[in-house]
């Protein structure tokens, strides 16, 4: 499941079906991560979810997204995080 791969590796990807507001589905590719709140002290995360359809241009997207995902902070406290690539 995708909660057990984010609480073991603070990330996930893979391909989802949305379901769009007019019943219409788009298949997307899906980036997750998880990002501690340093305002909550009970051990509650933040999940990052981007999503591009799978028509979209993937390099220079993927480029960009793994970007901003490896800027992110370290999920569970952890002083270095392995990078995305």
């Amino acid at each position: 499941m995708i909660e057990d791969e984010l609480r073991t590796k603070g990330r996930w990807e893979g391909q989802l079906v949305h379901v769009l507001r007019d019943g219409s589905r788009v298949r997307v590719v899906s980036h997750w991560v998880t990002e501690q709140s340093p305002h909550l002290h009970d051990g509650s995360i933040n999940v990052i979810e981007v999503n591009s359809p799978l028509n979209a241009s993937s390099g220079s997207f993927r480029e960009e997204l793994l970007s901003l995902l490896n800027q992110s902070k370290c999920p569970n406290g952890q002083s270095a995080c392995p990078r995305l690539s």
